[in-house]
């Protein structure tokens, strides 16, 4: 999640989230990543939440610290159990380009939505090819989101710019990252489509990431 992709969500849950609010945070991974490795997550999303009374259930496929909720969300155990939460508000960010079926996992999302629920989905619009452990290359627009939720309402939507960018990213990783990244140019070392993606994203080497966010909610 970028710093700015953070603030956006926080400036929805500053509106929508009040006191005894339960937000679901799917694909929350790790309390360490949350607070750690992007601590803008913690400072800017689930202090917001708690700052307004509310409650963050985290869940995500991996059973590792911080998160509430483990499991596979297809397993019809493990969608009862997301249900039984009677979420207020559903964050999902950053996972629609990593599963297999796009429309099968949004239908599931659909299917949490409840009355008055808000959901808040982000998807990266320009960013490189990044498997975990798939990228299926989804890279679309907030009207192209809005299309997979049909039965819900659009709040807010907009193209989020981050500060960052593919060459500044890879710069970042030192004289190693540099030299890696060179390697996977030259030579398919993950084999021929990923190779291929490295080579598709060189068209953004110089152009800022940026993060399609979009709100619905269900008005029923």
């Amino acid at each position: 999640m970028f710093l700015s992709e953070s603030l956006w969500i926080k400036s929805l849950l500053e509106e929508y989230c009040t006191f005894g609010s339960t937000v679901l945070n799917i694909g929350s991974s790790s309390r360490y990543f949350r607070e750690i490795v992007q601590p803008h997550i913690s400072q800017n999303f689930i202090t917001t939440v708690a700052r307004n009374g509310g409650t963050v259930i985290n869940q995500d496929l991996r059973d590792c610290e911080g998160v509430d909720l483990p499991g596979n969300i297809y397993s019809q155990d493990v969608l009862e159990k997301i249900r039984s939460v009677e979420s207020d508000i559903i964050v999902c960010s950053n996972m629609l380009e990593h599963v297999e079926d796009i429309g099968c996992f949004a239908k599931i999302l659909s299917s949490l939505v409840g009355p008055g629920c808000l959901l808040i989905v982000t998807v990266p619009f320009i960013y490189p090819y990044h498997p975990d452990p798939i990228d299926n290359s989804f890279r679309p627009t907030p009207h192209e989101i809005a299309g997979l939720f049909k039965d819900l309402i659009v709040k807010k939507s907009e193209i989020v710019e981050s500060s960052t960018c593919y060459f500044r990213s890879i710069v970042n990783r030192g004289v190693p990252g540099v030299l890696k990244f060179i390697l996977r140019l030259v030579f398919p070392v993950n084999g021929f489509h990923c190779w291929r993606k490295e080579w598709v994203y060189l068209r953004y080497l110089f152009r800022p990431y940026s993060v399609s966010c979009i709100a619905l909610m269900n008005a029923a």
